[in-house]
């Protein structure tokens, strides 16, 4: 064993140059790291080392540490380090020490490190900007991502997606709205659901993926949760407290991710069009013709 590991030494001193050849060598690592490791290192490995070592190498991008190592043909000192950084050398001198741990940086000597291939994988800055990526955008995922599985009993999450309820139509009329947005976003995913009285369903556009519901305003919202509940045109046909029992209505079924959008028609105080006040008189003379 000691021939074995004095040869896995040398290829880690001397790496092949071939692209198949290093590929080879690095699955057999792999393969030969997974059956030697002890298992207190696994557990380790998988509970820190992973999550760490990203977000370390972050703070590392974002201080220009592995650019620093990159560009400079000798060791640097922690302190140097430090200067170029802004970082406080004690905090400074930790993080560089764990890096070192982890093979992403060189210790050279006793706070002095220098780059390795990793090191200068590491500061070509479109690798840079991965890790910001993997860290601000996708690890906020990951931590969220055990917790949705659960609330959804580990659905497989495309068929979530297509079962969203994603747009709600209330009184849409024929359906205009909705078969515009599937027309204008053909590959949008989730629900969208006209809905209107019994006798205006039918009369409805045919609209792929457009689903049709009878529903009275007057009455508690069937649909709950979702992504978007849209009233165009319904609110100027009522009186306030009419308008407002049509919103509550709609607010019951809504969930802490839904959205409530009023496309109406705001009248002006100055220079109003005359379609607009034809209507305010109409819905006015309306209004008042109704007895009690």
């Amino acid at each position: 064993m000691l021939s074995l590991a004095s040869q896995l030494e040398a290829a880690a001193s001397s790496p092949p140059i071939d692209a198949g050849e290093r590929r080879a060598l690095y699955d057999a690592a792999k393969k030969l790291l997974n059956v030697t490791e002890d298992p207190f290192d696994t557990i380790y490995r998988v509970n820190n080392s992973q999550t760490m070592i990203l977000t370390f190498s972050h703070i590392a991008c974002e201080l220009g540490i592995f650019n620093s190592l990159a560009n400079s043909m000798v060791p640097v000192t922690t302190t140097t380090l430090a200067q170029s950084s802004k970082a406080d050398p004690l905090l400074l001198s930790r993080i560089l020490r764990f890096l070192a741990s982890h093979d992403l940086i060189m210790e050279a000597d006793e706070n002095s490190y220098a780059a390795t291939t990793i090191t200068h994988t590491l500061a070509r800055p479109g690798f840079k900007a991965g890790i910001a990526h993997s860290f601000i955008a996708i690890m906020p995922y990951l931590l969220a991502a055990p917790q949705f599985l659960a609330d959804t009993k580990y659905a497989n999450p495309d068929d979530l997606v297509h079962n969203t309820l994603l747009f709600v139509d209330i009184g849409g009329g024929i359906g205009q709205q909705c078969a515009l947005l599937k027309k204008v976003h053909p590959k949008l995913l989730g629900r969208v659901v006209l809905q209107d009285q019994p006798f205006v369903i039918p009369q409805a556009i045919p609209f792929e993926g457009v689903e049709k519901q009878s529903y009275n305003i007057w009455t508690e919202q069937p649909l709950k949760g979702a992504k978007v509940y849209y009233l165009r045109n319904i609110l100027h046909n009522y009186p306030d407290e009419k308008s407002i029992a049509i919103i509550q209505n709609t607010l019951s079924a809504m969930s802490s991710e839904s959205v409530l959008v009023i496309d109406e028609i705001i009248i002006p105080n100055k220079g109003a069009h005359s379609r607009s006040t034809e209507i305010d008189i109409t819905i006015m003379s309306a209004i008042i013709a109704v007895p009690e």
